[in-house]
C-alpha cells in the first residue's frame, strides 16, 4: 500500500463520513452528491489535496489535484475511489484526474531595517556583535533596543 492510500488511520471520524454519506445520499444532483460525498470517499488525507471539479456531458467525475503527487495517489487507488463515489452517484461512469494549476507565490515582504545603534556601538563595524551590544545596552535601560 503506498503511504498515500486511504487507511483505517487516515479516514474521516466513521460518524462523520457516515453522515456526509446520508447527506449525498439525499441530494438529487450526481454532481452534489459526488462531492458531499467525496471526503468520506476518499479519506481525509487525500480529501485534503484533490477537490471536486464538475462531471463532464459523458459523466465522468472531474477531480483536480494539488500536483502531480497527489493526482498520482488518486490514479493508483482510482478503482476504489470510483467504486465508493458510485455508492453516492450511481451514475458516474469513471473519474477524470487533472492537476490542478499551482497558486501563484505570495509576495516577500520588505526587510525590516534595523534600529539605529546606540551612540556607543556605532563605531563597530560588525553589524551581529553590535546588535547584541545594542541589545545588552537596551536591557540594561530597560527599553528595547
Amino acid at each position: 500500500m503506498s503511504a498515500h492510500a486511504p487507511s483505517q488511520d487516515n479516514r474521516l471520524d466513521p460518524l462523520l463520513a457516515a453522515l456526509l454519506t446520508d447527506l449525498a445520499q439525499q441530494a438529487d444532483d450526481p454532481l452534489r452528491r459526488a462531492r458531499l460525498a467525496w471526503p468520506a470517499v476518499c479519506g481525509a488525507a487525500l480529501a485534503r489535496h484533490t477537490v471536486v471539479l464538475g462531471l463532464t456531458d459523458e459523466g465522468m467525475l472531474r477531480v483536480g489535484a494539488n500536483g502531480p503527487h497527489w493526482r498520482e495517489a488518486c490514479f493508483e487507488h482510482r478503482g476504489g475511489l470510483l467504486s465508493r463515489v458510485r455508492r453516492a452517484a450511481p451514475t458516474i461512469r469513471g473519474l477524470r484526474l487533472e492537476t490542478l494549476p499551482e497558486a501563484p507565490a505570495l509576495p516577500r515582504p520588505p526587510p525590516v531595517a534595523p534600529p539605529p545603534p546606540h551612540p556607543a556601538t556605532a563605531d563597530i563595524e560588525h553589524v551581529a556583535l553590535r546588535g547584541a551590544l545594542d541589545g545588552l545596552l537596551a536591557a540594561r535601560r530597560g527599553s528595547r533596543p
